[in-house]
């Protein structure tokens, strides 16, 4: 069940926010009277709202602005003549009273972390001791703190509602029916929310069961446009979808797959650094994968994910809406990482001659090996297309240099693979010397387009991701 929670400061417009709603879908409303500047002494206006409602008068500890359990008895025991729940803190004496014609909630909220699954486990079990419905929230600041509470859920009975405050606890919202969660809470619109992470219940009642939820893992991942290029294509599409971002540690890959799974997430983007690592927890890859020897696209079949690689297809896209031909060319790229694999396996496609420069030249000479390129070193001037393939332009990376300036002229076409911002100084020095140049912002675009096609069987226009972007060709 869908609850909105409504933190008005009075009564009058409290009631009105509840009655509009229900109109808009939600299945209960919850009133925050801690939010309520002068409550009135008769409760009863409030069964205008259409829909069962929860009382919660939360205290300062709590996340609440009420400082005594004394001035809340009197007035609990009122509103169980009108409200169909309560809502009480766990560390209130008043949690172990009994209040007629109403269901008792009793919660726990951690507003500055996720405790192991066990832990969570235990909190929940005795707050059912108290409670006809038990609440337990806690802030999510990483992909472990996410998959404690997806593990714990896996392991609670009974009544509960377990959530995860945040961006990333968005998902334990979204598939809080998943989670085994009775009510999940939303905000009344955009603006309204009371507590983090929170959705508005005209997107959650328009996401529901069954949608299409996908995201980016990498790190860093701030500065990713993906949730909004692809959020903008679910909506242009009219598909019920949402996409995530996901920074995650080396250490939490396995995770993440794990709630990739639980959850039926349909798949997911992967960005640096692991394009490679993450096929070591994956169930198979395809063609494109195989030959780029990277993943950055993940596709779950029926809970079986599928590898793939849609930068291939990004390079190609980019040249050929630039105009540039490739075949036959003397290019250069410089890194050796999953990016750059991608770009070999489409310039080996189109027969280009490829030499690769890496600072870990082991690396480079291993990538060559594979797709029958040469290293060369820092200095090599001799070619057509120039592109970097490292996340050297990008944030944390904006202080690093790759070349001097006399590796560029008039005659070369020069990408660059990072996206943001959409001209690098590596781009803006090609650019001073003449050099044709092409942005990653394109490549980006278009394995986008890719790989939500992928999810989704539907291709969106080049148009609804370029202006979601937020920057012009």
């Amino acid at each position: 069940m869908i609850c909105a929670a409504i933190s008005e400061q009075s009564a009058e417009d409290a009631v009105n926010v509840g009655i509009d709603s229900a109109s808009i879908g939600a299945d209960l409303v919850e009133v925050r009277f801690d939010s309520i500047q002068e409550i009135p002494q008769d409760l009863s206006v409030f069964q205008k709202i259409p829909v069962p409602k929860i009382a919660t008068f939360r205290t300062l500890s709590q996340g609440g602005k009420c400082n005594f359990d004394e001035e809340r008895l009197d007035f609990f025991r009122e509103c169980s003549k009108y409200f169909e729940y309560i809502d009480i803190e766990y560390d209130s004496k008043l949690s172990d009273m009994q209040f007629d014609n109403c269901k008792k909630i009793v919660s726990y909220h951690d507003f500055l972390k996720t405790p192991p699954a066990e832990i969570i486990e235990k909190i929940i079990t005795n707050l059912q001791k108290k409670a006809c419905i038990a609440k337990a929230a806690f802030y999510v600041r990483s992909v472990t703190d996410l998959y404690e509470i997806i593990t714990a859920s896996q392991h609670l009975t009974g009544s509960y509602i377990l959530i995860g405050m945040g961006e990333l606890g968005e998902l334990t919202r979204i598939c809080y029916d998943t989670l085994g969660s009775e009510i999940t809470y939303a905000s009344p619109c955009i603006g309204k929310e009371t507590a983090a992470g929170q959705i508005d219940v005209k997107s959650l009642k328009k996401l529901g069961k069954g949608c299409c939820l996908t995201g980016i893992i990498g790190n860093p991942v701030s500065h990713s446009r993906s949730p909004d290029m692809h959020n903008a294509a679910f909506r242009s599409l009219g598909i019920n979808g949402h996409y995530f971002r996901f920074r995650c540690e080396e250490n939490e890959l396995e995770k993440i797959v794990h709630i990739i799974r639980v959850l039926g997430m349909k798949g997911m983007n992967v960005t640096i650094p692991y394009k490679q690592k993450i096929m070591e927890y994956i169930d198979e890859v395809d063609k494109t994968a195989e030959d780029a020897g990277a993943v950055n696209c993940i596709m779950n079949e029926g809970n079986q994910l599928k590898g793939m690689n849609t930068d291939i297809a990004g390079f190609r896209e980019s040249f050929k809406a630039a105009g540039v031909c490739v075949r036959d060319k003397n290019s250069l790229i410089i890194g050796a990482g999953g990016a750059a694999r991608a770009c070999a396996a489409f310039l080996s496609e189109e027969h280009s001659e490829i030499k690769i420069t890496n600072r870990t030249k082991e690396k480079a000479e291993k990538l060559a090996k594979e797709f029958n390129g040469t290293v060369v070193d820092s200095a090599d001037t001799d070619s057509d297309i120039i592109i970097n393939c490292t996340p050297i332009g990008m944030e944390g990376f904006e202080k690093e240099s790759i070349f001097q300036e006399c590796l560029f002229n008039k005659n070369q076409t020069v990408m660059d693979a990072v996206p943001v911002p959409e001209i690098t100084k590596f781009l803006e020095k090609a650019k001073e010397c003449g050099a044709h140049i092409i942005s990653g912002r394109e490549m980006l675009i278009y394995q986008a387009m890719d790989a939500f096609e992928t999810w989704t069987g539907l291709k969106p226009d080049y148009s609804v991701m370029s202006k979601a972007y937020g920057e012009t060709r």
